[in-house]
């Protein structure tokens, strides 16, 4: 049974196979800042990544990204990732970043349930503390997380293309006091 698991995880590790084309295909699953150091330079033709939110998830996981306690400790999380998963694309390469923004309440509560993540952890989040987390923020702002990190990236020898929007339907009904997020920057 031992070795069983130990198979099983190291499956999630790593997953491999070939698609009905025979094109291969690998499947990483760690710690993307160590997991992107073990592969080889200019390797990859596409990356696509999501990486958690800053504050609006907990993975239970020690030493995540997204629990940062201030927003330059993310920037700099998330860059360095990319700076990793620069190395790795090929010069031709082609790179997806899905990354949403997180809105500074200063209240530090939640305002009802949450029917979508019960992930959440309002209250205890670093994003929630008031001061406007250091950056002048005024309550209920968007943080401006995906442009800071596009600004930071670029900064450090990415080029960006474009951004996508991907529209969803009608919106968040329980957003009361701004438009409902019918739309995310990607």
């Amino acid at each position: 049974m031992e070795k069983l698991n130990q198979e099983i995880m190291f499956a999630r590790e790593s997953l491999c196979g070939n698609a009905s084309n025979g094109a291969s295909w690998h499947i990483h699953h760690g710690d993307a800042l160590k997991v992107l150091k073990t592969l080889p330079s200019e390797y990859f033709h596409c990356v696509v990544t999501s990486p958690p939110y800053y504050w609006l998830r907990d993975y239970d996981v020690e030493g995540q990204i997204g629990h940062e306690e201030n927003i330059t400790d993310y920037l700099n999380a998330i860059a360095a990732v990319m700076d990793e998963i620069y190395r790795v694309l090929r010069k031709n390469g082609l790179v997806f970043l899905n990354l949403g923004d997180t809105y500074y309440s200063g209240k530090g509560k939640s305002h009802g349930d949450d029917p979508k993540s019960t992930k959440r952890r309002f209250g205890l989040r670093a994003v929630d503390k008031s001061g406007g987390l250091g950056i002048g923020l005024r309550p209920k702002s968007m943080i401006g997380i995906p442009w800071r990190v596009a600004i930071e990236i670029a900064n450090r020898k990415w080029v960006l293309r474009s951004a996508s929007v991907a529209g969803f339907g009608g919106g968040e009904p329980w957003a009361s006091t701004r438009f409902g997020n019918i739309a995310k920057n990607n």
